[in-house]
């Protein structure tokens, strides 16, 4: 009852506030009304543009939200440019109130485009009080307004080339480009990565895709970028680019150099098996590079081993003493379990990895005895307490495996529990795990005995 006696109070307000409008000298209420809303709706109602500005000259409310709604109305609807280019001088942040505000509603509505270029380049248009932090703030925010409304692309071209200006605002600047021979200039020259990553984004001329992932004094990001926006590139291009690629040395993990260059995107999107095998086993065909001298390195050896389908392969690889046989082996139960991978990679807690049991299960002898054996394990993870006021996860998992006639031979659950460097919990943890942790000596046994 109270909900449908406020709705009705409401309507009824609205209904007298449309009335005293109606009957009454717009300028006078928008000038003079104590209620807001009233002041806004007589603006709404009033197109003579002198009016307007007078409006704006002699709102004398108190400086509250609602003399600034008020005043970003009658912005909203004035359209001379000498009085939007005025309040835009006059105004500063703090003064009146809320003049930021203010400027901001009236650079939206300015046209004229060399004062607007004029402005963004003005220093002291931003300055606060000699505030250097607040100076800044005021910078971003106001340049972003006054980007948006630029729309000659000249100005916009050399704003997003100039080096006094912001990163983040450069994004912005290229967003609103669409001449693509200005942004592909940009992509060419500009100092920052992300802004030229930003204009290839805009870019669907693939004659310049290849241009840009070819050209090895180019970022190495950027190039990576302009690769991946190319739709379905074919593989003498893809191998041109394996060939001519020189290689970044970005980090080393694990001992082993990972590189972040172009020929990791280029094996993700080769689809041909024979070219995959080749990399996947690090052999260097002139045949196909056009080089003797090309070896792609692990990360690449990694991702074609990932997207082998040749399970004989696989298993050589995999019984290799190279650094891929984890690698292969995954693959071989990912191909196993149909293509489904999820919990065979890296997965390794406390004193079980599941790499090292993806590969015990390629041993000649147990491939012999059972062919190749589908791993199936799940995970699941227990809070336990071997001490008052002590407690670790431990992880339980379940291991079953199948033979290839899809057999069940195994189906046992077992533990894995983090390290920890003390001798009250190495105690504790024999007695959790003496009948439950994975013992390959014990499973090779019970494997080969079946």
């Amino acid at each position: 009852m109270q909900t449908i006696i406020c709705l009705r109070h409401q309507a009824y307000k609205l209904v007298v506030i449309l009335f005293l409008i109606s009957c009454s000298n717009y300028k006078e209420i928008a000038v003079n009304s104590m209620n807001c809303e009233e002041r806004i709706e007589a603006i709404n109602s009033i197109n003579n543009q002198e009016e307007l500005k007078e409006v704006f000259r002699n709102n004398l409310m108190p400086h509250n939200s609602c003399t600034n709604s008020v005043r970003i109305a009658v912005i909203k609807k004035i359209q001379d440019q000498d009085f939007l280019k005025e309040i835009v001088k006059t105004f500063r942040e703090g003064s009146w109130g809320a003049g930021k505000s203010i400027r901001e509603a009236a650079i939206k509505n300015i046209t004229d485009q060399d004062f607007l270029k004029m402005l963004f380049y003005n220093d002291s248009f931003y300055n606060v009080d000699n505030d250097t932090r607040r100076t800044f703030l005021n910078r971003m925010s106001l340049q972003r307004i006054i980007v948006k409304a630029i729309k000659d692309q000249d100005i916009l071209f050399e704003i997003a080339n100039n080096y006094r200006v912001d990163e983040s605002i450069k994004e912005t600047v290229v967003e609103l480009i669409k001449d693509e021979n200005y942004l592909k200039e940009i992509v060419r020259n500009a100092f920052y990565i992300s802004v030229r990553e930003s204009a290839l984004e805009k870019i669907n001329d693939h004659d310049f895709l290849k241009e840009i992932a070819e050209n090895i004094e180019i970022n190495y990001t950027v190039r990576i970028k302009a690769f991946n926006r190319i739709k379905d590139p074919d593989l003498n291009f893809m191998l041109r680019l394996i060939k001519n690629d020189v290689p970044y040395l970005t980090m080393i993990k694990d001992d082993v150099p990972h590189r972040n260059d172009i020929r990791v995107e280029v094996v993700k999107r080769i689809k041909d098996q024979s070219i995959l095998l080749m990399i996947a086993k690090g052999i260097n065909s002139k045949e196909i590079y056009g080089s003797e001298n090309i070896f792609l390195g692990y990360s690449c050896q990694k991702v074609a081993i990932s997207k082998l389908n040749n399970l004989e392969a696989l298993i050589e690889i995999a019984q290799a003493t190279s650094g891929h046989r984890a690698e292969a082996a995954r693959r071989v139960q990912c191909l196993l379990n149909g293509n489904t991978c999820g919990n065979f990679y890296s997965y390794s807690k406390g004193d079980f990895h599941v790499d090292d049991l993806v590969v015990f299960l390629l041993e000649p002898e147990i491939i012999e005895r059972h062919g190749l054996i589908r791993l199936d394990i799940t995970y699941q993870q227990e809070r336990a307490r071997y001490k008052e006021n002590h407690h670790l996860t431990v992880i339980n998992f379940t291991i079953k495996l199948f033979n290839t006639e899809e057999k069940m031979i195994l189906d046992k659950e077992y533990i894995a529990i983090p390290p920890k460097y003390h001798e009250e919990f190495d105690l504790w943890a024999k007695r959790k795990t003496r009948k439950a942790k994975l013992d390959y000596d014990e499973l090779r046994r019970l494997l080969l005995n079946m």
